[in-house]
């Protein structure tokens, strides 16, 4: 890869549409959070593509359709149904996802 080129991020959040009347300001948090990601990962010189809030199966799917590469998990998620929570395996990519969270300044917490 050419050092020259920024590196390309997709960027994504999720939520549960159903929560928003529930909560005052849920959602506008975690816009803000995703705000924060994204111009943290452009300050480090990456090109992001944000793809906005899946909150819903229509919306999951239109993201999916925006952003880079996502679209197989957001397939994978809309078709098992919102959650409000998620955890993923990420087996041999643990290593990379934490130095990720250290430079966002986000905590990581590797459960084994």
């Amino acid at each position: 890869m050419n050092s020259q080129q920024p590196v390309k991020v997709g960027l994504f959040g999720i939520g549960l549409d159903t929560y928003w009347p529930q909560f005052e300001g849920l959602k506008e948090n975690l816009l803000g959070y995703q705000k924060q990601v994204n111009e943290r990962l452009q300050s480090f010189g990456a090109e992001v593509v944000d793809a906005g809030l899946a909150d819903n199966p229509i919306l999951s799917r239109s993201v999916g359709d925006r952003s880079c590469g996502a679209k197989a998990f957001l397939d994978q998620w809309s078709k098992a149904g919102p959650a409000h929570h998620c955890a993923i395996g990420v087996g041999h990519v643990a290593d990379t996802l934490e130095k990720l969270a250290s430079l966002l300044g986000s905590p990581f917490r590797k459960i084994t």
